[in-house]
């Protein structure tokens, strides 16, 4: 079994938290500070805590899931890849046709809608579409990244992690095993 630890930029961590904490504080400044005909009583107040404090749990979860659950294991017939709340299973029996490259520059990822994942400043976690329709599964964190292309019939046809060159390599030698 090999397992590798996904990257994560602190400027991802800072822009997810910003993006997730932004509209919860304008709403809780806004129960506060706009102007209202009666004075600020304890239920105003206490509204703009609760918001707080839902802020800082939702924006402490999803930082939690970006920094725990970001890793990809070589363990048998499978390939495990976990990326913040999503995770992808691979069976070795399935995957036929590998073909490898190694992405420098986010504009050359072969990634175009989101169908279901999280995008943000240079973050992708879940299942996106690639830009030829395949099912893509992403979990990038850093670049370079590698774009591993499979056969039609499997249930990801376009992976795309950033893992080491030692890693890709461990996952190529992997897939060979198999038809060897």
């Amino acid at each position: 079994m090999k397992t590798e630890t996904l990257p994560v930029l602190p400027k991802q961590l800072i822009g997810m938290t910003l993006l997730i904490a932004m509209p919860m504080l304008v709403a809780a400044a806004g129960i506060l500070l706009l102007p209202r005909s009666r004075a600020i009583n304890h239920t105003d107040v206490g509204m703009a805590a609760a918001l707080l404090l839902a802020m800082l749990a939702l924006a402490g979860g999803v930082l939690a899931s970006m920094l725990l659950r970001r890793s990809i294991c070589l363990d048998g017939d499978s390939l495990i890849i976990k990326a913040s709340f999503y995770t992808a299973r691979l069976n070795r029996a399935e995957l036929q046709s590998l073909t490898l490259a190694r992405v420098e520059q986010a504009r050359d990822l072969p990634v175009c809608i989101r169908t279901n994942g999280a995008a943000a400043f240079g973050y992708l976690a879940g299942w996106f579409s690639g830009s030829r329709g395949e099912r893509c599964f992403c979990a990038v964190g850093a670049l370079p990244a590698t774009v591993f292309r499979f056969n039609a019939g499997a249930s990801v046809t376009l992976l795309i992690v950033s893992c080491s060159a030692a890693m890709a390599e461990a996952i190529d030698q992997w897939l060979k095993a198999r038809t060897s």
